[in-house]
């Protein structure tokens, strides 16, 4: 099915509750859609902002064509901010932004040209309404995808991801294609991957940020 290519920065956060209580906050932020695992991406992690950290990290989400049909699958963008602890403990949880994607695609469609739009979200405690701080992203969209068993050999659309926005499966049972060359950028989670060559992408208008990075933790883009 038809689809659209959301880049996503995470841009900065902002006035943070410090939950460290003896080291300062070193904070990164893992975002999912649907808040499936397998889509889960994590920034980098900021040693020096603290309370107010700067990532300017990019990534790649396959997502619904339209608002309507976005909310129609309740999609939307789970943000997660945590820090890193000392001595081994486990990372603790700062707060976290839901950000559904009707609103980001019919914004999209109000006019919108190849420029990346800012926008910033309350940051609230996990499962909680408790007021955190602020999250600032940046976001644009690639134009809709045709039908993907017609499209570029160089992209392929795998079960997992067609699970986590809701789509069915191509009818052919089309299976995820690794690369070929390093001239590829890659999409990577656990078990789903998107692959498009630079080529593909400047065809469809979907320009990518000069400072486009590989995740961590989890990777997610690469370019060469």
């Amino acid at each position: 099915m038809a689809h659209r290519v959301l880049e996503l920065t995470l841009v900065s956060g902002h006035s943070l509750m410090d939950v460290n209580v003896f080291n300062r906050m070193e904070v990164y932020t893992i975002t999912s859609v649907l808040g499936d695992p397998r889509t889960r991406q994590r920034t980098r992690t900021d040693r020096d902002g603290a309370r107010h950290p700067t990532w300017d990290d990019t990534f790649l989400f396959a997502v619904p064509r339209t608002a309507a049909k976005a909310s129609a699958a309740g999609a939307y963008l789970h943000l997660l901010l945590r820090t890193e602890r000392l001595f081994g403990f486990d990372d603790r949880d700062v707060g976290e932004v839901f950000i559904p994607l009707a609103d980001l695609l019919a914004c999209a469609c109000v006019g919108a040209g190849p420029a990346p739009r800012c926008a910033t979200y309350p940051v609230r405690k996990v499962h909680c309404s408790e007021h955190r701080g602020m999250l600032t992203v940046a976001y644009r969209f690639g134009p809709v995808v045709a039908s993907l068993p017609h499209l570029h050999k160089g992209l392929c659309w795998d079960d997992a991801v067609a699970e986590v926005v809701g789509y069915e499966l191509p009818s052919s049972g089309q299976r995820v294609m690794k690369p070929q060359s390093s001239r590829h950028i890659t999409k990577l989670t656990r078990t789903a991957c998107i692959c498009m060559t630079p080529c593909l992408f400047e065809k469809s208008g979907l320009f990518f940020s000069p400072n486009l990075k590989v995740s961590s933790s989890y990777p997610f883009v690469s370019r060469d």
